[in-house]
């Protein structure tokens, strides 16, 4: 059942907006194009995110539907890089 109080954004979007969603809860919706260690990346057709996660890595090519906290690897100036998705949960999409 899909969640309509948190309905999923384009990566794009989360990629354009992220100084205004910084800390906030984001869920978004694509195909896993690369995993390693706790990390994994999520592509729709306007770009590409990286996901942190505690558990077990997605297989590359799974649809999934995530929801996170959207935050920054590091600041430099006060900018922010290394925007990422920290998971709070995944679902599958089949």
């Amino acid at each position: 059942m899909e969640d309509i109080s948190n309905p999923p954004m384009k990566i794009g979007d989360v990629l354009l907006k992220h100084s205004e969603l910084l800390g906030k809860e984001v869920s978004l919706r694509g195909r896993v194009s690369g995993a390693v260690a706790k990390w994994y990346w999520v592509r729709d057709d306007t770009g590409e995110i990286r996901i942190s996660t505690d558990d077990a890595l997605p297989g590359v090519g799974a649809e999934l539907r995530v929801t996170g906290v959207l935050n920054c690897s590091a600041r430099i100036n006060n900018t922010c890089i290394g925007v990422h998705l920290e998971e709070r949960s995944r679902r599958q999409r089949s």
